[in-house]
């Protein structure tokens, strides 16, 4: 097989598997919700208000949420899953 054919299969293997976990709400990017609470108690050490942050693998925003919350931050959010960003998005606009 072609290694770029192997290649985009696998990329779409990944692409289609996050995508089918987006609307899993606060368990789509892990079921273990302290780790996923330990994670943004972590990353929210570094943050300070007045901070630009680029969140690259957001999935469904879960973290970048609430880094906004707790911080007066301008947060870019980018994933690689079409269906993450949506559900980021209506998590964002409160639907979920």
């Amino acid at each position: 097989m072609d290694d770029n054919k192997s290649d985009s299969n696998h990329l779409q293997q990944i692409r289609d598997f996050w995508n089918s976990r987006a609307g899993m709400g606060k368990w789509a990017g892990t079921n273990d919700i302290m780790a996923k609470q330990l994670e943004i108690k972590a990353i929210a050490s570094y943050v300070h208000d007045g901070l630009k942050i680029l969140d690259f693998g957001c999935g469904n925003g879960i973290t970048a949420i609430e880094i906004a919350r707790q911080f007066d931050v301008q947060l870019i959010g980018i994933d690689y899953a079409e269906e993450m960003i949506l559900a980021a998005k209506s998590l964002i606009e409160g639907q979920c």
